[in-house]
């Protein structure tokens, strides 16, 4: 009888265990560098992609998070671009309060939220109203989230020989993983389908 196996890409937002997975990987020494794809070993510089597998929480399932170079600076670049678009909105929204053209709190609150509502502003910053003052400010915890999520994937399979080390000591002989679609909760602003043999093979 034949069996099957999948290889799976976790959502990197609202999931506490795609969270708890990455932190395992950034304690991790034994990651493992992955050969580039095609289009990628062309290039001048080739991108660094590297895997290393962490406990999961299932049993029979592996979980393995990959870091991509060449993603991470990619949405580097689109969330310093979204974070300059809120930041200026929220200037302006402040000059607004302050210029007395809001002054009512609950009508300060509903243009705050407006404006973290566009490029994924909750993601970077947070707000305040005290002592009659409006005041915003990064999201400490936020960010260093977003920080940290770049360039990573955690995928999960069933598939017992899907990491194998070769002579060379290079990894991924016997897979090539596309990187995942994120869903429209997880896109960041500007998103574009990603190349297809940036990820490990």
């Amino acid at each position: 009888m034949a069996t099957h196996s999948y290889l799976l890409g976790l959502k990197r937002r609202n999931r506490k265990d795609t969270w708890a997975y990455l932190q395992q990987a950034e304690a991790q020494r034994d990651w493992q560098e992955c050969p580039a794809g095609i289009a990628s070993a062309e290039k001048a510089v080739v991108p660094r992609t590297r895997v290393v597998e962490v406990a999961g929480k299932e049993p029979g399932v592996r979980v393995f998070v990959v870091h991509s170079k060449e993603r991470e600076r990619y949405e580097r670049s689109l969330r310093e671009l979204s974070m300059e678009r809120v930041r200026k909105e929220l200037e302006a929204l402040e000059a607004r309060v302050e210029k007395g053209e809001l002054k009512k709190p609950d009508k300060i609150a509903a243009a705050a939220a407006t404006v973290l509502r566009r490029h994924h502003g909750h993601r970077y910053f947070d707000w305040e109203w005290r002592q009659g003052k409006f005041r915003f400010f990064e999201h400490t915890v936020n960010g260093a989230r977003e920080k940290a999520l770049e360039g990573k994937y955690v995928i999960q399979s069933e598939e017992r020989n899907l990491l194998l080390p070769r002579k060379d000591g290079l990894a991924w002989e016997c897979v090539r993983y596309h990187s995942p679609s994120p869903t429209d909760a997880d896109k960041p602003a500007g998103y574009r389908p990603p190349a297809s043999d940036i990820m490990p093979k």
